[in-house]
């Protein structure tokens, strides 16, 4: 990020950084935390560590298609 940030300050831009923050989005009184949609691509052998890593992220697998 600070090789961007300076490349951007070399080329003229002038920026002001801070902490990233979650937006958080309220919906009839519940707050929602931001989701991502995620397509993923890899080898049959490498499924179940890529399945792994994504529920430690509450991450959910919606669709799988097995072109092999």
């Amino acid at each position: 990020m600070a090789i961007l940030i300076e490349t951007m300050r070399r080329e003229g831009f002038e920026l002001a950084v801070g902490r990233p923050e979650v937006i958080y989005k309220e919906e009839n009184g519940e707050r929602l935390e931001p989701i991502e949609h995620v397509y993923v691509d890899c080898e049959e052998g490498f499924l179940g560590v890529v399945s792994e890593k994504l529920s430690k992220r509450k991450g959910r697998m919606i669709h799988l298609v097995n072109h092999g």
